[in-house]
Parts: structure tokens; sequence; C-alpha cells
């Protein structure tokens, strides 16, 4: 059994703006060209490229999670903080 696979390396999407492709026209969103060397790949490194990928997205969703609930705290402290002027304006 093999421990190399072997993986394509694929260009970078374009920007948006302008060619589309390479010379000669290509609409949008046309494949990249087959000219691009194979890349080989041990199959323990593939599974800690795997790896990284899926706790960078765990890290994306926590990182969103944490700032929602830091927005819902300095809500809860703003109101908490406009309370204790009230009460303290009354006393």
């Amino acid at each position: 059994m093999s421990t190399t696979g072997v993986m394509r390396q694929i260009a970078p999407p374009s920007s948006g703006g302008g060619g589309g492709g390479p010379a000669g026209g290509g609409g949008s969103g046309s494949a990249p060209a087959d000219d691009s060397p194979d890349v080989e790949v041990r199959k323990a490194d593939q599974e800690m490229i795997n790896e990284f990928g899926r706790l960078n997205n765990k890290y994306i969703e926590l990182d969103e999670d944490l700032i929602g609930l830091n927005v819902r705290v300095m809500v809860v402290a703003g109101w908490l903080v406009r309370r204790w002027a009230e009460r303290s304006e009354h006393a």
C-alpha cells in the first residue's frame, strides 16, 4: 500500500474583473489550464491539511459566536449602567 497520493495544484479563482481566463477569451468560470504540475502529497500530510481545515472552520464559527456574545454582553452592560444611573439620580 502506497503512502503517497497525488493532488492537483489548482490556480486561485480570478478576481472577477477582466479577461475571463487565458488569452483567447474563455467565459467566466472556465476551467483552469490543464498544464499545472501534479504535486505528490503524503497521506499523513494530507490528513494534517484536512485537520487544519476542519479546525480553522471551527475557529471561524467560534470566533463569530464570541463576537455575538460580546455584543450581547455590551448591550446588557449598557442597560445596567443606565439602570444604575437612574437609581443614583433618585437617591
